[in-house]
């Protein structure tokens, strides 16, 4: 039979030893490919102290990326390089990240950014001279800048909105820039904020200037095409940690190289702080050059607040004059009334007394006179005594009237402190003071809680005195005695309400009871009648008010206003 095909078995020992072999071999070259994914290669340029290689890296992108790397077991092989050749090799994949790189058109082509800035660059200005606050005080200096420079494209993208006229002379680094101002070839030199880190004596030569411009800020980045787009992630939510607070590593990384914590000036917000300087710039240029037009605005608003002002007063001197001619006249009406009535009768007695005195005088002279006549006893007993006292009465009578009118003049003219006055004290006091004629008229009294008010406290004690007396002037006697104090805040005016169960007032009467020497019953009431008439002048000069409501036969609601006080 013929042998189609011939096995050699292995031995078995063989076998395993060269299985094991290859195990190792593959294992060892998967623990190398591991470890080649978490060896990063960063790419790093002289700009400190953001970046630069000084006996090794350093700075603040070093320093934010040694601490990620730390938590993430990364290797860091850090490629010093020129700029531009350091986007060369990223581009290329020959770079896994680069540091401190700024946004433009043409990179996002190319590069990948983080989210989370780690520092932003903006652009300022150093000058010779002190003074220098803004761009509007360059006008007509000489400013050194960087050839073909970011830091120059802003400031003169700046300078087009204001049209400051400025010359620029380029330099091919800031350090002959700065020399050239040094020896005054330059009167002041824009650079970026992070320059004055490298060269500690330029605070010392020159004054930095508030002005700032064109911020951007700067990231880590990653080759758009080949790049390992989870560095970039995992920066981001290492980075969000280190600014969520204020003693984070991120943070001391700042303190270390800038001196103070820079996550508050993010690109954000200096674009924003930009902004509100030019607008107040704009606006600072804008007062200047209308000067003349506010000016002349503000007079007018002067004027016309002077005109409101007046036409307050004017408005409130016709109120007033008003209420003095209507006192004008009920004081005419008085002198033309109420006076004559007691001078006609004592024209009329003083005749009687003339003729009785006539009489006399003929009786006395007829021959046939008897002492003990009749009519010479009925003339001295009579008719003369009963002539003076009409006489004297009238003469009282016109003395009242023009003693009230005295009063009211003089309630008129008393000087006012205005102030906030607790009415529950000053009620207790006028109580205090008609103490006597309460307990005489054996009358309840009910007072509530009163609000504050603004007014004077003499005159506002005797607009509640006046009140309270005529309210126990005007009880019933048929039945007990009730008076109640309330009071209340209605809008800005404090309202009181002294209320009586008294006999209330005829409603003829009502439109009257304010008039000068008006009484409801001149027989049974001793006072001048002037009582109310006081009320309502002074309730005027506190810039307040009276009114009244009343039931004939149940008593009467008077209510005061007067301006609130403090609550």
């Amino acid at each position: 039979m013929k042998k189609i095909c011939e096995f050699q078995f292995i031995n078995p020992i063989k076998f395993i030893f060269i299985f094991v072999f290859l195990l190792i071999m593959n294992t060892g070259y998967f623990l190398e490919s591991a470890w080649a994914k978490n060896s990063i290669k960063v790419g790093i340029f002289q700009n400190k102290p953001i970046v630069y290689d000084e006996n090794g890296p350093k700075g603040l992108f070093v320093d934010v990326l040694e601490q990620v790397a730390a938590q993430e077991d990364w290797e860091l092989k850090y490629i010093v390089c020129e700029f531009k050749d350091c986007l060369k090799l990223l581009k290329a994949n020959e770079l896994d990240l680069m540091t401190s790189l700024g946004e433009n058109d043409e990179r996002r082509k190319f590069f990948n950014y983080s989210k989370e800035a780690i520092w932003t660059f903006w652009g300022t200005v150093y000058t010779r001279e002190r003074g220098i606050n803004s761009i509007l005080d360059l006008e007509g200096k000489n400013i050194g800048v960087r050839r073909k420079n970011k830091i120059t494209q802003g400031l003169k993208k700046m300078n087009s909105q204001f049209q400051i006229p400025l010359t620029y002379s380029e330099f091919d680094n800031y350090e002959d820039a700065f020399e050239a101002m040094k020896n005054e070839r330059v009167d002041a030199v824009a650079v970026n904020n992070t320059y004055a880190f490298t060269r500690k004596d330029i605070n010392d030569l020159f004054h930095k200037t508030p002005i700032v411009f064109d911020p951007f800020s700067a990231y880590f980045a990653v080759a758009k095409t080949g790049g390992n787009q989870e560095i970039l992630d995992r920066i981001d939510h290492h980075v969000q940690a280190f600014k969520a607070s204020q003693s984070s590593i991120f943070q001391k990384f700042q303190d270390k190289w800038l001196g103070r914590a820079q996550t508050f000036w993010t690109t954000k917000r200096i674009a924003i702080l930009g902004s509100i300087l030019i607008f107040i710039t704009t606006a600072v240029m804008s007062i200047w050059r209308y000067r003349s037009l506010v000016k002349v605005n503000v007079a007018l608003t002067q004027n016309m607040a002077e005109r409101k002002q007046a036409q307050k007063e004017l408005a409130r001197a016709n109120k007033d004059l008003n209420a003095k001619n209507e006192e004008l006249e009920q004081v005419v009406y008085v002198a033309s009334h109420d006076l004559r009535s007691p001078l006609v009768n004592i024209d009329g007695y003083s005749r009687e007394l003339e003729y009785a005195i006539k009489e006399l005088n003929t009786t006395f002279a007829d021959p046939s006179f008897e002492k003990d006549s009749n009519v010479v006893r009925s003339i001295l007993d009579d008719d003369i005594p009963e002539a003076l006292k009409f006489i004297r009465t009238s003469a009282l009578k016109m003395e009242t009237l023009l003693s009230g009118l005295l009063r009211l003049s003089r309630s008129g003219r008393a000087a006012l402190n205005i102030e906030s006055l607790n009415m529950n004290d000053l009620i207790s006091k006028v109580f205090e003071s008609i103490e006597f004629k309460i307990k005489e008229s054996d009358v309840k009294l009910v007072v509530q809680d009163l609000p504050s008010c603004k007014s004077d406290a003499i005159q506002t004690d005797q607009v509640f005195t006046n009140l309270l007396d005529n309210a126990l002037k005007c009880l019933d006697s048929e039945r007990p005695g009730k008076i109640k104090i309330t009071g209340e805040i209605v809008g800005d005016q404090s309202v009181y309400c002294v209320e009586d169960n008294g006999i209330g007032i005829d409603e003829n009467h009502i439109n009257k009871i304010f008039e000068i020497f008006h009484q409801l019953d001149p027989q049974k009431n001793n006072g001048e009648g002037l009582g109310l008439t006081i009320v309502k002048r002074i309730l005027f000069r506190l810039e307040g008010s009276i009114r009244v409501e009343t039931t004939s036969g149940l008593g009467s609601r008077f209510y005061v206003s007067l301006p609130k006080g403090r609550s």
